[in-house]
């Protein structure tokens, strides 16, 4: 069983820990300060040990298994039903529309936070490491208590995938998932994955030469 890490960018080699329950810091005593200011971080983390070569005509599964603390997604959906105040009706489509139909969680979150944060962008924090926000307004604060105080858990992640070769030249993929992690003040960090859309790519992040058939994971809480 795996321990997932993220690539803050698909391109990027360099590896950040998704999640461990021995280094993870517990929060501090809420206090203001602490829904001031915070980074967000988007990628995919490898989500197996395994990893596989296919070509053009080839096709390999790749098992996929890994332990993570995180939001389960019916906590994660009521916070959502609290939490629609802080947008308007266009943004509000925007997520649901992108990342609302279930294990699109890590999309969702990131979303969330370019639309508040990054100027109306839901796309502001894709495939960013440690890009940083400020919540300069109550609203913006109470939306990021809101996050802060979201419970999370252990779960295990199984599933599936299978990697498809598009290119006569070989290549060496494993699977990955989307993850979004929030960083705030306290130091306090949340880690939130999308289980709904893993993919095939290289060490390099690169998914040249692959494609991957649509699976869904399954969590289960430890």
């Amino acid at each position: 069983m795996a321990v997932a890490t993220l690539l803050p960018k698909e391109i990027t080699i360099t590896t950040l820990p998704i999640v461990s329950v021995h280094t993870m810091r517990l929060a501090m005593p809420t206090e203001v300060s602490t829904y001031d200011t915070g980074t967000v971080t988007n990628g995919f983390g490898n989500a197996s040990g395994v990893y596989v070569t296919v070509q053009k005509g080839t096709s390999a599964k790749v098992d996929i298994d890994f332990t993570i603390e995180t939001v389960s997604e019916e906590d994660f959906n009521k916070w959502w039903n609290d939490s629609k105040s802080y947008f308007d009706d266009e943004h509000r489509q925007t997520l649901e529309g992108n990342w609302g139909r279930g294990g699109f969680m890590g999309g969702f979150l990131g979303g969330a936070f370019g639309i508040l944060f990054g100027a109306g962008d839901a796309n502001h924090y894709k495939n960013q490491s440690d890009s940083h926000w400020q919540a300069t307004s109550s609203e913006q604060q109470g939306f990021v208590e809101s996050v802060h105080n979201l419970t999370t858990s252990q779960f295990h992640v199984t599933g599936t995938l299978t990697a498809e070769g598009t290119s006569y030249i070989p290549v060496t993929v494993s699977a990955y998932v989307e993850v979004t992690k929030i960083k705030f003040a306290d130091n306090k960090e949340l880690h939130v994955i999308n289980t709904g859309n893993p993919i095939a790519a290289q060490k390099s992040g690169s998914t040249e030469g692959v494609d991957s058939q649509p699976t869904s994971l399954n969590v289960t809480s430890l």
